[in-house]
């Protein structure tokens, strides 16, 4: 985020929900002079206003399995920029619906590039499109689907 406010100085960046890594969080932006870009709300019981107040979602996760909060993200409508990780790959598609960073910080401030270019309303859309893949109806006639050919196949 740093390397990006450089070249988009009106960006600002929400941190919701905490862990160990935050005290180290919030030291680092403010050694990096960054305590009015960047705003920690800590944990959250109830976040859906927090995809309502965004432009997009972040996830720069290492290693990370299908995360609900990336569906939850892209049901709201939100682009993201995220790293690949297990489900990521999955569920966002390069240019469609956000975009990959490489686990790097140049990498991530590359791919908010990318999104600060990009028609952010027709991503939003996408990602709504796509989280519809993943809805309860959705999954349950996969489901359905699934079971109606295992049993055909014993049948």
């Amino acid at each position: 985020f740093a390397r990006f406010i450089r070249r988009v100085p009106d960006a600002h960046l929400m941190i919701v929900g905490e862990g160990p890594s935050e005290a180290g969080l919030r030291a680092h932006a403010r050694a990096l002079g960054l305590t009015e870009a960047v705003t920690f709300f800590g944990h959250q019981e109830h976040v859906a206003r927090f995809y309502r107040m965004a432009d997009a979602f972040i996830a720069t996760s290492r290693i990370e399995g299908f995360s609900n909060s990336l569906l939850e993200a892209l049901a709201a409508g939100l682009p993201v920029v995220a790293t690949k990780t297990a489900g990521t790959d999955e569920a966002l598609a390069e240019g469609v619906n956000g975009f990959f960073a490489e686990p790097t910080p140049e990498g991530v401030a590359s791919a908010l590039e990318k999104l600060a270019g990009a028609d952010r309303g027709q991503l939003g859309r996408a990602a709504r499109a796509t989280a519809s893949r993943y809805d309860i109806a959705s999954t349950v006639a996969q489901y359905q689907d699934l079971f109606n050919e295992a049993y055909g196949a014993t049948a």
